[in-house]
């Protein structure tokens, strides 16, 4: 199921949020964050009127059915601005939060403005617009998808728990609604820890049973040589005492010299041949026993390895490695990430096609934006513009991508918005935008076909870029 705050989010282009900035003087990531904390929480209220149902909920879905609210996505700035939309009331918002939260309106601006660093004025204008993008966005999902109210509130509580782990610290307990909040933070904790536990036992359960293996291993090697050497080695002395006393009491037996010289001579050829096969047998096992020990002590190396990595594998551990630039500059990245592939293309006799793409390893954007989550992604970013600048004649194209879910425009618009942000970094850190390009490509090309679980999604969300000059 698509992430319905992620379709949303979707909706804020960078154009709108252009217009949100210059309109209130405030930053982009002020205001960024001031909506990724709104427009959680008017969709947690949804989400807990839907829990309850009644009359509240009915008339909240009364006015999703309105035949203007659809158009309010067109008129968000002027509504941000108070300006007068047809067919749009005047208390919209007001009347809107108050089905929400009661009187709770002005308390939920100050929280914002604590949150996010906002005027409370600007946090005010971003209410207007965000709850008519709310209103406008699930009256597009109800006519769309030709719901009734029992439709959308399935709809709601299908998405409680992508939505209510969305909101920040400090508002559920506000809205009154902290229990859904805390049940889900709850949930998802106690998932986290039990997943991280279980990797730290996992990983130390296969050391130590590589250690003991290898420790049991030796000592069974130790144990076998001096078996071999020592307990086998009596053979060498008692076969030959067997063969003298069984000869010695025939010839006290016998009463003629002659058979008496022919059983020595006899029993002294016996006994040599058996005592060269008793040392013949002792070596053989001492060597058997060498032979079986090493091949086990190998073995239990080589499953102490295989253990041990295995141990890392559960942990999570990724391989940090460094490479030398022209220059003299060094990077370190992940192991086989995009840095290493493509300097080795560079590096290589390898033409220059339109099919080779290397995809980020380690890029993110916040969520439905085409904000770059800086926190994650500058190691990476930082690397690229070492490298373009190491390699001057390179040129990049940056392509963006995104999974089958949602609007096939607005997944257009947003694959591109991600690339042309990725191409504003490196221009901004001194690449020429002559070695440059952009270019968004929504859902077409998907990495992982089927686009059916949450991990297939994400690996078709991604940046790419491909080598154009060398």
């Amino acid at each position: 199921m698509a992430n319905i705050l992620d379709e949303l989010s979707g909706l804020v282009t960078p154009s709108l949020l252009n217009q949100v900035t210059s309109f209130t003087g405030e930053s982009d990531s002020a205001v960024s964050k001031g909506l990724s904390a709104l427009l959680p929480s008017l969709m947690g209220g949804l989400v807990d009127k839907a829990e309850t149902g009644g009359s509240g909920f009915t008339q909240i879905f009364d006015m999703l059915k309105g035949s203007n609210s659809q158009g309010m996505l067109d008129n968000l700035p002027s509504l941000m601005k108070g300006e007068s939309v047809a067919g749009v009331p005047s208390d919209v918002t007001s009347g809107f939060m108050s089905m929400l939260f009661g009187g709770k309106s002005n308390s939920i601006v100050d929280q914002v403005s604590s949150f996010a660093g906002l005027k409370g004025s600007s946090s005010n204008s971003l209410m207007k617009m965000a709850v008519p993008l709310v209103i406008g966005f699930l009256s597009k999902k109800v006519t769309g998808g030709n719901m009734n109210a029992s439709g959308l509130i399935s709809m709601l509580l299908g998405q409680k728990s992508n939505i209510m782990s969305a909101i920040p610290s400090g508002f559920g307990s506000l809205l009154g609604f902290s229990g859904l909040k805390d049940a889900v933070s709850g949930a998802a904790s106690t998932v986290t820890n039990t997943a991280s536990a279980a990797a730290g036992t996992v990983g130390g359960a296969a050391r130590a049973t590589a250690n003991t293996a290898r420790n049991a291993t030796a000592a069974t090697v130790e144990t076998g040589k001096k078996a071999a050497s020592g307990g086998l080695g009596f053979l060498k002395w008692l076969l030959p005492l067997l063969l003298l006393a069984l000869l010695g009491i025939f010839l006290w037996r016998s009463c003629s010299g002659s058979v008496a010289d022919m059983a020595d001579n006899a029993a002294t050829t016996m006994v040599d041949g058996a005592t060269d096969a008793a040392n013949a047998a002792g070596d053989a096992a001492t060597a058997g026993a060498n032979a079986v020990g090493d091949a086990a002590s190998a073995g239990a190396n080589a499953v102490g390895d295989a253990a041990n990595a295995a141990g890392d594998a559960a942990a999570g551990v990724i391989n940090r490695v460094k490479a030398s630039l022209p220059g003299g500059v060094e990077i370190e990245a992940n192991e086989g990430g995009i840095e290493s592939q493509l300097i080795d293309f560079v590096k290589s006799n390898k033409a220059i096609d339109k099919t080779t793409w290397f995809n980020f390893d380690a890029l993110t954007f916040q969520t439905a934006s085409a904000k770059l989550d800086m926190e994650k992604s500058k190691p990476q970013l930082e690397n690229m513009v070492k490298i373009l600048t190491a390699y001057p004649k390179v040129n990049l194209k940056i392509g963006g991508y995104t999974d089958s879910d949602g609007d096939d425009a607005m997944n257009l618009k947003l694959s591109q918005n991600r690339a042309n942000a990725v191409l504003a970094y490196l221009m901004g850190k001194g690449i020429g935008k002559d070695r440059l390009a952009a270019e968004g490509f929504g859902e077409k090309f998907p990495v992982c076909a089927a686009n059916d679980t949450p991990e297939c999604k994400a690996k078709n969300r991604r940046i790419a870029v491909r080598v154009t000059a060398k």
